[in-house]
């Protein structure tokens, strides 16, 4: 179970900047200190 958790913690992550980044990348972008 505890090997399951980081995976699932990387799929949310990947899904969460994948949508933000359709939706608004620019303020994403500022938000983040221009990581992304």
């Amino acid at each position: 179970m505890i090997l399951i958790v980081p995976w699932l913690l990387n799929f949310i992550i990947a899904i969460y900047l994948i949508v933000v980044d359709l939706s608004d990348s620019t303020a994403f972008t500022i938000s983040s200190g221009g990581i992304a």
